[in-house]
């Protein structure tokens, strides 16, 4: 039997809030997600009961998240560097809205889809992030069959994402998912490191759902010391619920932004509102996640916990899709390019390649005359069949 790893993304940092690439760059959690542990790391502990360790990564946000979650089952926390976010090389630290003017070769390196593509500034190739990955993994799967909990970073998610062997089951996932912050993604992990996705519940937000914000701030701190937790009172939960609105109404004008930087993004790529709005409304037809994306596009945001988390979640797959666009169009830019360079750059061919593409465009030229005669010929021939036989019987 195969061995089951719940990947968990780590709660929300400061850069995250405020749309700085992160990399292996160490910012701590924010109040944000602070309050997300609060709320999310006794559920996941309660939906994971049976997991026997906790593995993270040695980054602040990663193994702060990862303490939380340890500390309400009871089980001790490895920290491993092996589940450290890609190091993104000069464009850590950079507004994400900036990159492609500031570092455009480094952006156009983290946007490549060739694994073997590093990042100047000391950055990794997506190869060296998806070996370390296989060898953690592999380690793992020598004790046996069991059940673990990792909690690490998006862009590894992302890899693990695309490197997993059932990869013809994307399609269940309806689009590429964006992982919200502290989403699970659960694979299961053989001896030899490779492993397959549960797709159709990939970046699964349920730690963060509604049935798990009834709890006031002491019953919280309950919930991680691994005490159990007491009913807390009407009065009480009032409260929670005003703590948790003030905690979420700074990060709303981001969200604000956030939608109209996405929006004019796709807009520049030439996709059309309706499809912004099938993106955004997903294969369910979600009409609440459109109804608060729109309003965010006006500059009127959520302050309700349920909402702001549905409009976040929206985003994210929003960016997915804009980021999935970025991608397909950098490809075909790249392949076009190469394709323009061989022709009119010949200084790169050998004699034998100019000869080889001289024939091919000489063959081209050929089928298009050898086509225009034939269909002159056959015009003429309907012509004069018209003249000779047809118009002398009318």
């Amino acid at each position: 039997m195969p061995t089951r790893v719940v990947l968990v993304r780590h709660a929300q940092s400061e850069f995250n809030a405020r749309h700085l690439i992160q990399g292996q760059l160490d910012p701590p959690l924010d109040d944000v997600g602070l309050e997300q542990l609060r709320v999310g790391a006794p559920r996941a502990a309660s939906e994971h009961s049976d997991a026997s360790r906790v593995y993270t990564s040695d980054l602040s946000r990663a193994s702060t998240t990862a303490r939380a979650i340890a500390d309400a089952l009871n089980v001790d926390v490895i920290a491993d560097v092996r589940l450290r976010e890609r190091h993104l090389g000069n464009l850590q630290g950079l507004p994400r809205a900036e990159l492609k003017d500031a570092e455009p070769s480094a952006y156009a390196a983290w946007k490549s889809r060739d694994p073997n593509q590093t990042i100047p500034g000391g950055g990794e190739c997506g190869r060296e992030v998806d070996e370390r990955l296989c060898d953690f993994f592999r380690e793992i799967a020598r004790d046996g069959p069991q059940k673990v909990i990792a909690v690490t970073h998006g862009g590894v998610l992302g890899r693990v994402f695309s490197g997993g062997r059932n990869g013809d089951e994307k399609r269940l996932c309806g689009m590429r998912r964006g992982v919200g912050n502290l989403a699970e993604c659960v694979i299961d992990v053989d001896v030899d490191g490779s492993w397959r996705c549960e797709y159709a519940t990939w970046a699964s937000g349920r730690f963060l759902e509604s049935t798990a914000l009834d709890a006031d701030d002491a019953s919280s701190r309950a919930a991680l010391s691994g005490a159990p937790l007491a009913c807390p009172s009407r009065a009480s939960r009032a409260s929670a619920s005003r703590s948790r609105v003030r905690v979420h109404a700074d990060a709303s004008d981001d969200l604000a932004r956030k939608a109209t930087v996405l929006t004019d993004d796709l807009k520049a790529m030439k996709t059309t509102m309706p499809t912004i709005r099938r993106v955004v409304a997903g294969n369910r037809n979600d009409l609440k996640a459109l109804s608060l994306y729109q309003d965010a596009l006006e500059g009127k945001v959520p302050t309700d916990y349920d909402d702001v988390s549905k409009l976040e979640k929206t985003l994210d797959d929003l960016a997915s899709y804009v980021e999935q666009r970025a991608e397909e169009e950098q490809f075909w830019a790249n392949r076009e390019g190469k394709v323009t360079s061989s022709v009119v750059d010949d200084t790169n061919l050998t004699e034998d390649e100019k000869r080889e593409v001289a024939s091919i465009l000489g063959n081209v030229v050929t089928w298009g005359v050898q086509g225009a005669t034939w269909n002159a010929l056959i015009l003429l021939i309907g012509f004069v069949s018209l003249v000779t036989f047809v118009l002398p019987n009318q």
